[in-house]
């Protein structure tokens, strides 16, 4: 009953396409493609620090991440300046630095925007980087290039850690 409904199907879709007259006056688009996936992603979250003024008209955040990629366990750090003075706000002076499990590190500096914290503390932003230096399987990666995306919680003042973090850093590496 099945390969009946099918063919049933099937032979209705051609015939509504002019399949079974001849010929089709429809076009038929080719598949579209879809950009290459990226040869490089790190996921990591962890926690951070704030300094800065009250309120600060910029702070610097610095912390430290645990991630996975394709061969394990990765760990992070980060520092970066957030300015308060513009909307969207803008992430200027970012550095970043994984050690991969296999020993390979991976650094940089990145820059980007951020939402303004909502009332829960949330905040997002995006950017690009670019790799300074890369050891083991990133010997060869200086001055390739990529995006980051984050999700922050930025905890109320005082708080220990200031807030949480969890970035996606992707992008196609000349390894």
């Amino acid at each position: 009953m099945r390969t009946g409904l099918c063919s049933i199907l099937v032979v209705g879709l051609l015939a509504a396409l002019g399949g079974c007259s001849g010929s089709s006056s429809v076009p038929i688009a080719p598949p579209a493609s879809s950009p290459p996936a990226p040869n490089f992603k790190t996921t990591f979250g962890g926690y951070f620090q704030v300094t800065g003024g009250n309120p600060p008209a910029s702070v610097v955040i610095a912390g430290t991440g645990i991630g996975v990629d394709s061969s394990g366990d990765s760990h992070a750090s980060f520092t970066q300046t957030v300015v308060f003075t513009t909307n969207p706000n803008q992430i200027n002076a970012g550095t970043f630095k994984f050690t991969y499990a296999d020993g390979s590190t991976l650094s940089g500096t990145y820059s980007g925007t951020a939402t303004p914290p909502d009332a829960n503390g949330y905040s997002n932003g995006s950017g690009n980087f670019t790799v300074s230096n890369g050891t083991g399987r990133f010997a060869k990666t200086a001055g390739n290039t990529g995006t980051w995306s984050v999700s922050v919680q930025i905890f109320a003042p005082g708080s220990s850690p200031a807030g949480t973090i969890n970035a996606t850093f992707q992008g196609s590496l000349t390894l």
